[in-house]
């Protein structure tokens, strides 16, 4: 996803009452699932994001706090496909792909914000494990957290919570995620028209935009069939066929039936198949519209319980690792993620 010519920012929390491995499959499909169920559940909200790699980063925090044996660890472990130690292992992996002269930025960030019930144990393991900062949980405002998001994301977040803590909150954690990648081949500037962009069908009003052009050989292919015959069209970031690349699918036809239709294919297609089997380099013209998508925090609560977290959410005793409370439970999963196309 793109700033800088291209970027994602993300933020998950929680609060407590590249190279392709098996675990990144698991993270990726997750993702994947988890967006097409957003889809489906927020038919309403203007844009929809998500940064698989942010919410598996928070989720893997929360797991190491599971208690041994628990539902709660059970149904988490499945979710991520991995332990927590795993995924942290998969997140320096993607971070040590995105090194300096490669023309991606990557930084990964989290947080711990905990009062006293939490053990000094589990906040230890999360600073070993998952790097994660330590600091006294906030009572009058959410001010530290949000200054502490918008330092982790260069300023592009802001604002991840809002309001006065519930003094029943025994912890957050937060998880930032700050991408950056340039175009392994540039958009020429001067080709880029204004143009309309058409968001859907009934009332809506098209928008103007600026579109950037290109036309050459690409990874692509105009009808994939694991996606119900949408197209797709690879643009690496930082080198040709490097770690990092953005996938752009177009549905076979206009309209929001074949839209919902190509999101759901996507929550079951292997993409790492696609990638490899079904995109051909081939002469091909891209017409891609600069814009800023921004998200607002979303709770995503519901379509994590469609996916089989349920005793994270209402369960006793299955945060023990993280407090003797046998009460402690995630009461909320918040995401926001900004998206930048720029150049």
């Amino acid at each position: 996803m793109p700033h800088g010519p291209s970027t994602p920012l993300a933020d998950s929390a929680m609060g407590s009452q590249s190279c392709v491995t098996a675990d990144s499959k698991a993270v990726g499909k997750m993702g994947l699932a988890l967006f097409a169920l957003m889809c489906e559940q927020m038919p309403s909200a203007r844009v929809t994001l998500i940064s698989p790699l942010s919410v598996a980063s928070a989720l893997a925090v929360a797991l190491s706090g599971a208690t041994a044996g628990d539902e709660t660890m059970r149904e988490l472990t499945q979710l991520l496909g991995a332990g927590p130690a795993a995924v942290a292992e998969m997140s320096q992996a993607i971070l040590a792909a995105g090194a300096e002269g490669t023309g991606v930025s990557l930084d990964v960030a989290n947080s711990v914000w905990a009062k006293g019930s939490i053990k000094p144990e589990f906040v230890e393991l999360a600073h070993r494990v998952h790097r994660a900062q330590a600091f006294p949980m906030p009572t009058a405002t959410y001010g530290p957290v949000n200054d502490w998001v918008a330092a982790a994301t260069a300023g592009r977040i802001r604002t991840l919570l809002e309001g006065v803590p519930d003094p029943l909150l025994v912890a957050l954690l937060v998880n930032t995620v700050l991408f950056k990648g340039s175009w392994a081949a540039q958009f020429d500037p001067k080709l880029t028209r204004p143009g309309l962009f058409r968001p859907g069908e009934g009332d809506a009003p098209p928008l103007d935009a600026h579109f950037m052009s290109r036309k050459a050989k690409l990874a692509a292919s105009e009808s994939v069939a694991a996606l119900g015959g949408a197209g797709v069209v690879r643009l690496d970031y930082g080198v040709a066929d490097g770690p990092f690349c953005a996938l752009f699918v177009l549905p076979p036809q206009p309209g929001e039936a074949a839209l919902a239709a190509t999101v759901a294919r996507l929550s079951t297609a292997d993409l790492n198949s696609v990638v490899a089997q079904d995109l051909r380099e081939q002469e091909t013209a891209v017409f891609l519209p600069r814009f800023r998508a921004e998200s607002e925090p979303v709770s995503l609560v519901p379509p994590l319980r469609g996916l089989g977290l349920r005793a994270v959410f209402d369960g006793q005793g299955g945060f023990l690792a993280m407090s003797d409370d046998p009460l402690v439970y995630v009461a909320d999963v918040l995401h926001k993620v900004v998206l930048e196309v720029n150049i």
